[in-house]
């Protein structure tokens, strides 16, 4: 590394030059600290050297966005062949870049084609609302849908009005609005109630769902020990086509604000490449003792969702599994959210 501080505007294109030129360097990446707001004539040939360096090298070059979005100049400088990459903070942009390094590499390596999927149909009838204008499978067909590509779910019941309450599983139970999309910020999710307790639990749900509007369904599931949790989504409209994402799950998805994806179908090596990229954090992998997070398991998932997110790739926007929980026995979802398109078939 080196900082330029001081005298970079006097030795710049030499040290562009050098750098991009190297033969010992495979890649470079300049952090830029100047915003959107900077136009100034050293700006322009900071940026106009890094590009003209780039183009003649042909060497991958990025540049990181420090301070927030580049102005207009820079992006047409940079341009849309190829050859400088953008990103924003430093952090970012070298993940990108070894995500792209590992797609290289494992381009390399022959091996067989993702399996064939076949297209599964939106399902029929009218969709809740998240209240945003955007319709959302029930929590039961989102739950049968994981139950379709082999993705372990918890067991769990719905009660409608004047439905008994019987769940055919042992408690303690969590407690919750079925058909609403964001409960905990209204109150609509209750855990660790025992069985004495249920009948109360479900018409408190009730009693919120009546004063907000909503669904009165309330789901039932067993309350489920687990040592971690992971994030696991499909991404419907990136344009790479349908996406599988992976992360740290829970509210260390916003902590650590790191996920991961790869285009659907994935292949077994696509799933094993992925979860790899999650190996620093430690969690995934096993730390002080710990047993890694059911990984061969892990990775036999990301290929079922990525079945599931090529199959409904047609009217899926998206769909979040947070918390996949990591429990003793394996992995388990115990809630989903799937984001439905108002037109089957618009991508």
């Amino acid at each position: 590394p080196l900082d330029t501080t001081g005298f970079g505007a006097t030795f710049w294109t030499d040290i562009v030059d050098r750098y991009v030129g190297s033969p010992e360097l495979d890649a470079v990446v300049f952090v830029n600290m100047w915003g959107e707001g900077d136009d100034s004539p050293m700006y322009r040939r900071l940026i106009d050297d890094v590009a003209v360096a780039a183009r003649r090298f042909g060497k991958p070059v990025a540049i990181a966005a420090g301070a927030g979005p580049v102005g207009a100049y820079a992006q047409e400088v940079i341009g849309s062949d190829g050859s400088v990459a953008l990103g924003y903070g430093l952090r970012g942009t070298l993940r990108g870049l070894h995500t792209m390094g590992t797609f290289v590499r494992d381009r390399e390596t022959p091996r067989p084609p993702a399996d064939a999927v076949t297209p599964v149909p939106r399902p029929p009838g009218p969709l809740p609302d998240t209240g945003e204008g955007r319709k959302f499978l029930p929590f039961t067909q989102a739950m049968a849908l994981l139950d379709r590509f082999g993705i372990p779910t918890a067991p769990h019941c719905t009660v409608d009005t004047g439905q008994k309450v019987e769940p055919g599983f042992a408690g303690p139970y969590a407690v919750k609005l079925a058909d609403v999309p964001h409960r905990t910020e209204l109150g609509a999710i209750a855990l660790d109630v025992g069985r004495d307790d249920l009948e109360r639990a479900v018409a408190d749900m009730r009693a919120i769902a009546q004063q907000h509007g909503l669904p009165e369904t309330v789901a039932i599931q067993p309350m489920t020990a687990a040592r971690g949790e992971l994030l696991v989504g499909i991404e419907g409209r990136s344009e790479l086509g349908p996406m599988v994402v992976l992360g740290i799950g829970g509210i260390l998805v916003e902590v650590l604000e790191r996920v991961g994806g790869r285009p659907a179908p994935l292949t077994h090596t696509d799933a094993v490449a992925l979860i790899d990229e999650f190996r620093d954090l430690r969690l995934m992998h096993g730390y002080r003792g710990s047993e890694p997070w059911h990984l061969a398991q892990l990775a036999d998932l990301l290929v079922g969702f990525g079945h599931l997110a090529a199959a409904c790739h047609g009217w899926i926007e998206s769909l979040d599994v947070n918390p996949l929980l990591v429990t003793e026995d394996g992995l388990v979802a115990v809630d989903a959210l799937c984001i439905v398109r108002d037109t089957e078939g618009i991508r």
